[in-house]
This record gives structure tokens, C-alpha cells and sequence, in this order.
């Protein structure tokens, strides 16, 4: 039975996190800039993206440390970037 994607959303702002998504592929639907100061990553939860987030916590992903480097950066680059 295929699924459906799920209509939720989860804002997320531990970079680490957010970097660890991206280097699974998983992108976010977009940035939330409303609250001065603070910025939040807004991801579709899927199964795969529920996952990661436990298994990130759990200390149970091991990742290639340049690759996630580049993902970091590039999570940087989305938060000082003036466009969304």
C-alpha cells in the first residue's frame, strides 16, 4: 500500500540536525524568517524524515565527515542568504 504524503509539518532549528537531513537528501519545504533573529527550517514529516530524527538523537547515524561539513555550510549559506 503506498502512502500518502502527511500534510505535517516539523520547524527545526539545531543545525547539526538540519545539516544531518540534508545529507540523507532530505530538503526542506522552506525557511521560516518571521521571528527576528531566529531562523527555522520547516520539513515535511515523512516517515524517512522521523527516522533520522530518532536515530540522530540515538547517537545511531554515522555520516562521512567532509560530505556533512559541506552540508553544514551549505545550511549556513540558507540562513545568512537574503532569500528564502
Amino acid at each position: 500500500m503506498e502512502k500518502e504524503k502527511l500534510s505535517e509539518y516539523v520547524n527545526l532549528n539545531d543545525l547539526s540536525l538540519i545539516a544531518t537531513l540534508r545529507y540523507f537528501a532530505i530538503t526542506e519545504e522552506s525557511v521560516d524568517r518571521s521571528n527576528l533573529g531566529r531562523v527555522v527550517f520547516v520539513f515535511c514529516v515523512i516517515e524517512e524524515v522521523n527516522k533520522i530524527i530518532k536515530q540522530y538523537y540515538a547517537g545511531e547515524l554515522l555520516v562521512e565527515p567532509s560530505a556533512f561539513s559541506l552540508h553544514l555550510k551549505a545550511v549556513k549559506g540558507r540562513i545568512y542568504s537574503q532569500g528564502v
